[in-house]
């Protein structure tokens, strides 16, 4: 601390006080102007008296880069050295990681929160540049308090005027369509793609509307997987230039043509365990697009396409030609909220969490401790023969290839059938496959078995194949969730469909998470809503458990089919991944995503920070509840956190001064009333 508290005497605090009397819960708007004309001069007057005596003075009220809040607790172990910034270069080994240049940010221009959002990821990452966002106008706003699940749906020719073609002509004129590898979308732009087909409307549907409880009839999905064009605006985004109406094939490749946006296409990204941006010497995203050939494979039931050229095997295409450098990687900023509430403060505290486990110029950074942190597959045994754990990996290496995973210098384009023995891909228990590569451990069945991880970054594996709801009383006191893999509703197990909220220890959540934890459950309707108060749907949703504590979750806006399920074992691997042991994870949060699905054009969707990775530090485990008074985050509320809120002051959502951070009681402005909440916990030291 850079000033003592007695700098404000006591005295001050209780006058203060006094004279906001019953005042301290009334609304910004009913506020009287002559109780803020006597309030505000004196607190600028004191805010004035500490900077002026600061030889930091700029810290009291951090800067873009560190007004985080403290929602973590360090733990008990001396902080290591850090150096301030975001310190991206240093998260990787690549010469030239994913870092805060290879973003652009979807912004919805009519969305006040869409917009805050934004200005509020710019501030963990003070790198972007104003050039790295656009605006888009004509949309939804599915982020406002009077917002409902219908908002959050566009139909396929909103997404192709108002969102798809937007992007694909300021790529090109702003000539960087090679040069951006993520693309962000932000919480109040719809996010669920409806169906063209007026059959299969009910593929995407609000969850509660008539007819469509589960927000979305997986029967007609499954039984259409081959035809459906309905997907995630993520997913589309993805390989934006490759669906392109507009695209004119090159004349020597007359069997080119655009990716098929009917059904699900292989992900040619799925499997490897190189970065993006390995493939960044040969990325030329126009001129290549123009060149792919699509094709199915006749022994899959209602195949997915795949690029490449029609292959009798059955199983995979020849030719293929298409790479990971040709897509973009894409990640939504978003979290849970119930119906009149903003989802921004869920997403701050979201990316708190992301600042404190990978960047180490955060004020609570904690950064990822092997010895306090678990990952957990919980596998179900009442599902047998673990039927949605089976999978198919279109991109499995050759059979005499030494490794089960793919990268760059092997295998810049996914094997062809050029190179395929035996079946042409590989259908496994992805779960099993998730403990053996983690553990070197085969998985007991029925059993629930604890394992050191000796790859990676380490940490504890905890195998649960039993008929009970695993949950934060199985692992060690002190143990704390970093990924979480399940079956969720599916185990059998009579979990509620909160359980990520409610099926813990004494009704509470399922675990403790660390700062960096990521979830994925074998769930098909986790995805279908960001609204936590919608009680139609019957699984979990990945916003509860980002109101659990989690960092980032992987799920599906519709019903995905069994294949398109995202898989653990890629997924874990390449979050943990550190072959080269120097304590920084290898793969950003959205290049270990990725890997691990099978399909584009589709229904996956990713919330969490793209840039966060794992990086080793003493370790801390995260409190939902947080210490939000401390509104600079040095974990003693002081008069520092009122200076914060005075440069906020009068601001609302979506203004470019607002700062959810000073915005206490979470209402969209900033006022008195957010200064009384610290001046009711003044001197309040957060965690010790």
């Amino acid at each position: 601390m850079w000033y003592g508290v007695h700098c404000l005497e006591p005295f001050r605090v209780d006058a203060v006080m006094s004279m906001v009397g019953g005042r301290t819960r009334q609304q910004h708007s009913r506020e009287s102007p002559r109780l803020l004309d006597r309030l505000i001069p004196p607190f600028v007057a004191l805010a004035a008296m500490a900077l002026a005596g600061s030889a930091r003075a700029a810290d009291l009220c951090p800067g873009p880069s560190r007004d985080l809040s403290p929602a973590i607790r360090p733990a008990a172990s001396p902080l290591i050295p850090v150096r301030g910034g975001s310190d991206v270069d240093s998260m990787s080994d690549a010469a030239d990681p994913l870092g805060p240049s290879d973003v652009l940010i979807l912004v919805n221009a009519d969305s006040p929160v869409s917009r805050s959002v934004a200005d509020m990821y710019r501030r963990y990452y003070p790198e972007i540049t104003d050039p790295q966002v656009l605006y888009l106008s004509g949309l939804a706003d599915c982020g406002s308090p009077t917002a409902r699940p219908a908002d959050e749906i566009i139909t396929r020719q909103q997404f192709e005027t108002l969102i798809a073609q937007p992007v694909r002509d300021y790529l090109v004129a702003t000539e960087t369509v090679d040069s951006v590898y993520c693309i962000i979308t932000t919480a109040g732009m719809p996010y669920r793609i409806e169906d063209t087909d007026p059959c299969l409307a009910d593929v995407v549907c609000a969850p509660g509307a008539p007819g469509c409880n589960w927000g979305s009839n997986p029967d007609l999905t499954v039984q259409n997987r081959d035809r459906v064009n309905a997907a995630s605006v993520e997913s589309e985004l993805a390989a934006l230039f490759q669906i392109d109406p507009g695209i004119e094939p090159d004349p020597d490749c007359p069997d080119a043509s655009p990716m098929p946006i009917d059904g699900r296409v292989v992900n040619p990204y799925q499997a490897y365990c190189s970065g993006i941006k390995s493939w960044a010497a040969g990325r030329d995203i126009l001129s290549r697009r123009a060149t792919f050939s699509w094709t199915h494979m006749w022994l899959v039931n209602r195949s997915p396409k795949i690029e490449g050229t029609f292959w009798g095997g059955g199983t995979c295409a020849l030719n293929r030609t298409m790479c990971p450098g040709d897509l973009y990687l894409v990640a939504r900023l978003d979290g849970p909220r119930a119906r009149r509430e903003y989802p921004i403060f869920a997403v701050k505290d979201m990316l708190d969490r992301s600042a404190a486990v990978s960047n180490p110029g955060a004020p609570a950074f904690v950064g990822y401790n092997s010895d306090m942190c678990a990952a957990v597959i919980d596998d179900s045994a009442d599902t047998p023969p673990d039927t949605y754990s089976y999978s198919q990996v279109y991109n499995y290496p050759p059979i005499d290839h030494p490794s089960y995973t793919l990268d760059f210098d092997s295998f810049p384009t996914p094997p062809g059938a050029e190179l395929i023995t035996g079946s042409g891909f590989n259908e496994g228990n992805h779960y099993d496959l998730a403990c053996i590569w983690l553990t070197g451990q085969t998985p007991t069945p029925g059993l629930l078995a604890y394992f050191t991880m000796p790859v990676g970054l380490g940490g504890t594996l905890v195998w649960d194949d039993t008929s009970q709801i695993m949950n934060q009383a199985f692992l060690d006191p002190t143990a704390q969730l970093v990924g979480l893999v399940t079956y969720g509703r599916n185990a059998g197990d009579g979990r509620p469909r909160d359980y990520l909220l409610t099926a813990g220890p004494d009704g509470g959540p399922l675990f403790r998470c660390a700062p960096g934890a990521i979830f994925s459950s074998l769930e098909s309707f986790n995805a279908v809503t960001m609204f936590t108060d919608t009680p139609t749907t019957i699984h979990g949703k990945i916003a509860e458990f980002i109101a659990m504590g989690g960092s980032a979750a992987v799920g599906h806006a519709f019903e995905p089919e069994r294949g398109a399920l995202i898989q653990a074992d890629f997924l874990l691997r390449n979050w943990l991944r550190d072959d080269d042991g120097d304590g920084v994870g290898d793969l950003a949060l959205a290049e270990a995503v990725f890997t691990a699905m099978p399909y584009l054009s589709w229904s996956e969707v990713l919330i969490g920070d793209p840039l966060m990775r794992l990086r080793v530090g003493p370790g801390g485990c995260v409190h939902p509840e947080g210490c939000p008074w401390d509104v600079n985050g040095n974990s003693v509320v002081s008069m520092s956190d009122i200076v914060c809120i005075l440069r906020a002051y009068n601001s609302h959502v979506g203004e470019p001064r607002y700062n959810p951070a000073a915005d206490l009681n979470r209402n969209g402005v900033v006022s008195m009333s957010d200064i009384v909440e610290v001046l009711r916990h003044y001197n309040t030291v957060c965690y010790e």
